[in-house]
């Protein structure tokens, strides 16, 4: 959401195109999180088949998959191509070198990370990592951290 262009150009370098039809399922509940994702055009629902509950639809711009990628958990929800759909897709390879080369991306994310993990726990869908309130932004930073080695 607020990436300087050097940052952006970066990421570009970093990752590759993805194009789904509508009703194609990106990755699934339960799934081991091996990259994330950026919408560049279409829109996708975030499912939680487990509670039978759509969490959110997500629209170009916003990224999706990243729970799993940064917390090292499984897939917290399923994600599904509501029409034609374009991503750009990053790898954990890439977003470590993303995250050593910017390191302001892993606050932004981690912010943006922890606000979607409240939401999930509002549901009652515990995403793996515990925290309290003051200072859960500062432990998902601290976790990836740790597991990308940064």
């Amino acid at each position: 959401e607020k990436c300087s262009d050097s940052e952006l150009r970066h990421i570009i370098q970093q990752g590759y195109r993805q194009m789904l039809k509508a009703e194609d399922i990106i990755c699934e509940e339960n799934d081991p999180g091996d990259s994330f994702y950026i919408i560049l055009s279409g829109l996708v629902e975030v499912f939680v088949e487990s509670r039978g509950k759509r969490i959110a639809i997500r629209k170009p711009g916003e990224f999706i998959g990243e729970m799993s990628l940064l917390l090292g958990t499984p897939r917290t929800a399923t994600l599904r191509a509501l029409e034609d759909t374009i991503l750009f897709v990053v790898d954990r390879e890439n977003l470590k070198s993303l995250l050593v080369k910017h390191k302001d991306l892993a606050d932004q994310i981690s912010e943006e990370l922890f606000k979607r993990k409240e939401t999930l726990e509002k549901l009652g869908i515990t995403v793996g990592v515990t925290e309290e309130k003051e200072s859960g932004t500062n432990q998902i930073r601290q976790r990836i951290q740790s597991l990308f080695g940064i």
